[in-house]
C-alpha cells in the first residue's frame, strides 16, 4: 500500500470526523433551541412538561391523558431505564441536582420537576439522539433516492435540522416528537433499500412511538403494488405483518391504559379549528399565502424526473390533510414530521436543478426480493 492510498485514506477519515462533529454541534444547538423553547418564550404553552394532560413525569409512568399516554416508546424507555439505576445511585444523582444552583435554575425556567432528574435527564438524552439519528436517516434516504455529489448528501440533512426547529415554533413540544421524525425517516429510508428484517423492527418501534406509522404501510402499498418492484409473496407477507404489528400494538395499547382519563381520540373541528380557519379567512396574510404556495410549486417542479419512491411518499399528505381539521390543530406545523423528510427531499431535488448541481434521480435497478 503505497503513501499516497494512506493519505486517500486518512483525508477521507478526517473529513467524515469532521462532518460527524459539525452534526453533532449543529443538532445540540437546534435541540438546545427546541428544548427550551418556553424558557426562551417564558411561556407556559410550549414545552415538553407545559400540558397537562401529557405532562413528562405523567408519561413516563403511564398517568397520562389518553390518546398522549398511548405513544409510549420513549417515556417507557425513560422509566425503564430509570428503573435499572440502584436507588442509592438515584437518590445520590438527585441531592447533587437539588445542590447545583444552574440546574435548580434551569429546571425552574423549564418547568421541570427537580426530584425527577434521571428521568428528565434520560428523556431529553434520548430525545437530542433523535433529533441526530434523524440527520444520518435522512442522509441514507437521500442518498437511495440520488446520485449526488457528497456535499450535496452532507449539506442538504443539516439545512433540514433548520426546518425541523420551524416546524416546531409553536405551541406543545411532545416527548414522541423527535422519535417520530427520526423512526419514519429511517423506516423509509430502510424500506426503499429493501431492508426488510430492520424495517420491520423499526415499524413495530413507530407503533409503540406514534399511531401515524400506519403512513409508511400507505406509502409501502402505493410503491410496491407494482409487479417490477417486489415479488407477491413478499408483499402480501410484508403488508400482512406490518398490519399485524399495528392493529395488536394498537390493541395492547388500548387495553394497558384503558382506564387512564382523557379519550381515545381528541376531535377539535368545532372547538379550535373551524373559527381558526374563519379568522384565516377574514384575516389572512398575502406574505403567509406566497410562501406556501412557493413551497408547493418547488416540491413539484419538474415533477416526473424525481424519484419514484418520494412522488410516492408526498401522497401522505392526503389523509394527514384531511384528518388535521377534525383530530389536530390547523397551524400547528409538527403533525408533518411524518412526510417533511420526503418533501425536504423533493424540495432538494429542485433546489439542486435551480443551482446546476448534478443529482440524478436513482430508479430501481431489480426486485426487492431480500
Amino acid at each position: 500500500m503505497g503513501l499516497s492510498h494512506f493519505n486517500i485514506i486518512s483525508n477521507e477519515s478526517a473529513r467524515r470526523f469532521i462532518y460527524l462533529i459539525i452534526c453533532l454541534l449543529l443538532t445540540a444547538i437546534i435541540f438546545t433551541g427546541w428544548i427550551c423553547t418556553n424558557w426562551i418564550r417564558d411561556s407556559y404553552d410550549c414545552g415538553v412538561n407545559d400540558y397537562d394532560p401529557a405532562r413528562f413525569v405523567d408519561m413516563v409512568y403511564g398517568k397520562a391523558h389518553r390518546p398522549f399516554v398511548y405513544r409510549t416508546l420513549l417515556p417507557t424507555t425513560v422509566r425503564l431505564i430509570t428503573a435499572a439505576i440502584p436507588a442509592k445511585t438515584r437518590a445520590q444523582v438527585n441531592q447533587f441536582a437539588a445542590g447545583n444552583r444552574l440546574v435548580v435554575k434551569a429546571f425552574s425556567r423549564l418547568h421541570w420537576e427537580l426530584e425527577h432528574f434521571i428521568e428528565y435527564a434520560t428523556g431529553t438524552a434520548l430525545m437530542y439522539l433523535s433529533l441526530l439519528g434523524f440527520v444520518f436517516a435522512l442522509r441514507c434516504l437521500l442518498v437511495a433516492c440520488f446520485r449526488a455529489p457528497r456535499v450535496f448528501a452532507d449539506v442538504v440533512p443539516l439545512v433540514a435540522l433548520l426546518g425541523v426547529r420551524y416546524l416546531a415554533i409553536r405551541y406543545i413540544h411532545y416527548v414522541y416528537d423527535l422519535p417520530t421524525l427520526f423512526l419514519f425517516t429511517l423506516g423509509l429510508a430502510l424500506m426503499v433499500h429493501g431492508r426488510w428484517r430492520l424495517f420491520l423492527i423499526v415499524y413495530a418501534a413507530g407503533c409503540l412511538n406514534k399511531e401515524t406509522t400506519i403512513l409508511l404501510t400507505l406509502v409501502f402499498v402505493i410503491h410496491f403494488l407494482d409487479k417490477e418492484r417486489m415479488d407477491r409473496r413478499l408483499f402480501s407477507g410484508l403488508l400482512l405483518s406490518q398490519l399485524a404489528i399495528f392493529f395488536s400494538t394498537k390493541l395492547v395499547l388500548l387495553l394497558a391504559f384503558r382506564d387512564n382519563p382523557g379519550s381515545p381520540i381528541e376531535f377539535h373541528l368545532l372547538d379550535r379549528n373551524l373559527g381558526m380557519f374563519l379568522r384565516f379567512l377574514a384575516n389572512s396574510s398575502l406574505s403567509a399565502e406566497f410562501t406556501w404556495f412557493a413551497v408547493a410549486v418547488l416540491t413539484f417542479y419538474k415533477w416526473s424526473s424525481k424519484p419514484a419512491f418520494l412522488r410516492h411518499g408526498i401522497w401522505m399528505l392526503v389523509p394527514l390533510l384531511m384528518l388535521i381539521p377534525f383530530l389536530g390543530q390547523l397551524d400547528e406545523l409538527r403533525v408533518y414530521y411524518e412526510v417533511y423528510p420526503v418533501v425536504v427531499l423533493l424540495l432538494s431535488h429542485t433546489i439542486s436543478d435551480i443551482m446546476a448541481i448534478e443529482v440524478v434521480s436513482l430508479e430501481e435497478n431489480g426486485r426487492h426480493n431480500t
